[in-house]
């Protein structure tokens, strides 16, 4: 309470001053330079902080100028900043003599107190300790000690995560009422961070889950608009500002936003996303692991400070690159963001990023590299021959050797086979992964594996047509022995029922003698995949692609049926035309109208089709179908030239349909 009637009296002395004669305003002036707050006329008439408060403590803006919901935490905050009265320094006591301590009173005492400061939160084993600092220092923080506040604490949530069940339970931060100062500081400082401590803040949001507190979309908003500015400041510049300057933020510091925006499932990650995209030109020059790896390794000696020759060298190879950290960091991230948001980046930009990973494939960690392969695939875009024989041969290298984690592996293979391997090429890399997936480190840590784990591998391999490996065995005995109580059936888990009952009949398919090897599936699992795929048939739609060809068959007379099921109701064929009795064993065709969700979207490969175009035409084979394709590229080429019907004509009659006009 002195401190508070403290504060208000300097306020109202100020406001007097202000108004007042300019005697009186000299003589206040000379009052707070002898207490050690240097406030120059100017200052007293503006009411703006003096010049030097980025250097030293001095009075800054009146409290009015401070949000109405800080406003009792009126003495915080960093002496950089300059929105606060004392700027981390305590208040007089009546007899105008700084109390408390007063180290802080130059430039230089100022920066030992924040180094001080940061070294003790950056030293907090647990969440608890943090806090306490927080709680105690939060006067004396500046933009710097908040940020490294949050990403501490976002490190400390991280390694809580992955301690194991028995552990003693940590403190769960986001409940805590400390918390409130750190959202406050955040809040109050997102014009004053820079570049990188505002890329740091929002990461350590999104990996705490920490993003629902009262200002936080005003702070999210801010943050992404002021990243997004200084990009382009950057990019209108003829050479991007160096990583040294961090007004601009680097591909990094971009790239750390974006995968917290998308984390946060927040909208203006598409418009980072859009950024990342233009900005990521100016730095992919620049991407090599290997000096990033040396540089982290030389600058610093043992005893935490910069020696004058690793300053020196660490000096020499930034300078020879634009813009900050581009590491293989960088490109998994957007990678995974592109991938979670479904948006495509452009064949330029994803093409650029596959040759620059399968250039340095083996400096991916793990979940980088899985990040890389499983953004590729669900974009549905071929990185390009050598790039998959890259990313198939670094995968087998590390099987070998048992760095894979279930969930990476069974996420790598999946997205492996979602790709064709229709060349000899492609087939003989696939075929390296596969024997390097029989490695007993693959096959024991089976056992390890979860419900969905198990059915990504499994459906991978079978795409792949590993079907006599011994991967495929361990996995389908592993499932065959599944209980129903050990599986929480879920909309993730009935994707992997049917993920599995498709490897089952595409073993039936494709290796019969394979498939009647096997264990049975568990009654529960059957039963349950069986109805979901069923159920999936038939829900069929019919496109205008669809109606479009039906109307082509209809003035060639040809009869057919639309969305027509096969006898035992598992599979549907876009459109059924019946075949002659005598027809090698075929009982109908099976025309299916490819658009374009059945191709790779990149267009500069051709129309690439997907694995799955296989896996179907295999199911609707062995139910007596005739496989004929319609892709809707060629398609719309042939009615352009006005041969449409023609060139139908000619297909069908080669697949044995009888077409005469009626």
């Amino acid at each position: 309470r002195k401190e508070e009637r403290a504060l208000q009296s300097h306020h109202r002395l100020f406001r007097t001053a202000r108004a007042g004669c300019l005697p009186m305003r000299r003589a206040l002036a000379t009052a707070l330079a002898g207490a050690g707050r240097r406030l120059d006329a100017r200052s007293c008439l503006s009411g703006v902080s003096p010049p030097c408060a980025a250097r030293s403590t001095a009075w800054h803006a009146p409290i009015c100028a401070v949000p109405s919901s800080f406003r009792h935490f009126a003495h915080a905050s960093s002496a950089a900043s300059g929105s606060e009265p004392f700027a981390g320094r305590p208040p007089p006591d009546a007899g105008g003599k700084p109390r408390g301590n007063t180290h802080r009173a130059s430039g230089a005492g100022a920066m030992r107190g924040f180094v001080a400061i940061n070294k003790r939160i950056i030293q907090c084993v647990d969440a608890d300790a943090l806090l306490a600092i927080v709680a105690n220092e939060w006067r004396e923080m500046n933009t710097v000690n908040v940020a490294t506040a949050w990403h501490r604490l976002a490190k400390l949530s991280k390694q809580k995560q992955k301690q194991k069940r028995g552990a003693s339970k940590a403190l769960d931060a986001r409940s805590d009422a400390r918390m409130q100062i750190l959202e406050r500081l955040a809040f109050k400082n997102v014009d004053a961070f820079d570049a990188m401590n505002l890329a740091n803040v929002v990461w350590s949001l999104a990996v705490l889950d920490h993003h629902a507190f009262n200002s936080s979309q005003r702070f999210l908003r801010r943050a992404c608009e002021r990243i997004e500015s200084a990009a382009r400041r950057g990019m209108a510049m003829r050479k991007y500002p160096p990583a040294t300057d961090k007004s601009f933020p680097s591909a990094q510091a971009v790239s750390n936003c974006l995968w917290a925006f998308t984390t946060m499932k927040h909208p203006l990650a598409h418009a980072l996303a859009s950024l990342l995209v233009e900005i990521t030109p100016k730095f992919i020059k620049e991407f090599d692991p290997e000096t990033e790896a040396e540089t982290r390794t030389d600058e610093t000696c043992d005893d935490g400070r910069f020696s004058t020759a690793a300053a020196t060298e660490t000096e020499t190879r930034k300078k020879k690159k634009t813009g900050g950290a581009f590491v293989a960091q960088t490109i998994s991230n957007q990678l995974w963001c592109f991938g979670t948001l479904r948006r495509h980046p452009g064949d330029a930009h994803l093409d650029a990023l596959a040759r620059a990973v399968a250039k340095h494939v083996t400096h991916f960690k793990p979940q980088e590299l899985t990040n890389v392969v499983w953004a590729y695939a669900a974009l549905a875009h071929y990185p390009g021959d050598e790039c998959m024989c890259a990313f198939e041969h670094e995968i087998a290298r590390r099987a070998r050797v048992g760095e894979w984690n279930p969930q990476n592996l069974s996420t790598l293979v999946m997205a492996v086979a979602s790709f064709p391997h229709d060349d000899a090429a492609s087939r003989a890399s696939l075929g390296v992964l596969l024997r390097a997936l029989d490695h007993d480190e693959v096959v024991t840590n089976v056992a390890k594996f979860n419900f969905q784990d198990l059915a990504n591998a499994a459906f991978g391999v079978a795409v792949a047509g590993g079907f006599a490996s011994r991967l495929f065995a361990a996995l389908w005995e592993r499932v065959s022995r599944l209980e129903r109580d050990g599986v929480k059936m879920n909309a993730e888990t009935d994707s992997g029922a049917l993920m599995l009952y498709n490897a089952k009949l595409l073993a039936e398919a494709v290796a019969p003698r394979v498939a009647r090897s096997l264990p049975p599936l568990p009654a529960w699992l059957d039963t349950q995949a069986e109805a979901l795929w069923t159920k999936q048939a038939e829900r069929g739609t019919v496109s205008e692609f669809q109606r479009d060809v039906s109307r082509r068959l209809r003035d060639l007379g040809v009869a057919h049926s639309v969305e027509a099921k096969t006898e035992d109701g598992k599979m549907s064929a876009d459109i059924d035309i019946p075949l002659p009795e005598a027809n090698s064993g075929h009982l109908s065709v099976a025309l299916e109208c490819d658009g374009p969700s059945h191709f790779c979207v990149n267009r500069t490969m051709g129309a690439v089709p997907l694995s799955r175009n296989g896996v179907r035409d295999a199911l609707l084979g062995a139910r007596g179908k005739r496989v004929v394709v319609v892709p809707w590229d060629e398609w719309a080429v042939r009615e352009d030239e006005g041969v449409a019907e023609a060139w139908l004509r000619a297909r069908l009659e080669a697949a044995g349909v009888v077409v005469g006009i009626s």
